[in-house]
């Protein structure tokens, strides 16, 4: 079972009502075309097992698909069995942000309208991850957003390794294969 702290439960579910709440928007109808992150069927084939482990220096096990409704979801265990989810792929809709100040003010704009709580001084602009990247510093996630899909990507890392460089190091990855 996927285990997650307080603050980082919190942070997953803003992320996940926040895709929801986007993937909402749009006056498209069934007719017209699938959206980006409806394209992805496959959050668990946006990085390989070589990439996680360069990235986390953790050997993985077999990915296991995690979707949640529309939402692909890959969680990546720890193949000595450590960890069921040691890494985590979550593929939603983005806003097609230009900058990260733009970002970071819908966020807050769709956080107070859902009534929750939102503080600006828990994200850190990230480069090299998508157009806009953002780190969720207390929840260890990051959020690259490219375009109108976002992935995001949580993640542990073995004694020495820095988690954001790992998050970020496999959101290019799987940006790209989304691309």
């Amino acid at each position: 079972m996927l285990r997650l702290s307080n603050r980082r439960a919190s942070a997953f579910g803003m992320a996940l009502l926040w895709s929801a709440a986007l993937s909402g928007c749009g006056e498209e109808s069934a007719e017209t075309s699938r959206s980006p992150v409806q394209a992805v069927t496959d959050a668990c084939a946006l990085l390989t097992a070589a990439e996680v482990q360069a990235a986390t220096g953790i050997a993985p096990g077999e990915p296991v698909d995690a979707s949640q409704g529309q939402l692909p979801m890959c969680n990546w265990p720890a193949a000595d069995g450590s960890n069921m989810a040691f890494v985590n792929v979550l593929v939603a809709p983005s806003g097609n942000y230009k900058s990260y100040d733009e970002a970071v003010e819908k966020w807050a704009e769709s956080a107070a309208g859902m009534g929750f709580p939102f503080e600006a001084d828990d994200y850190q602009e990230v480069e090299g991850a998508g157009d806009v990247g953002a780190w969720i510093v207390d929840a260890g996630m990051l959020q690259a957003h490219s375009g109108e899909i976002m992935v995001q990507i949580t993640t542990d890392v073995a004694e020495g390794r820095d988690k954001l460089e790992a998050a970020r190091e496999m959101a290019r990855s799987a940006v790209a294969r989304i691309q």
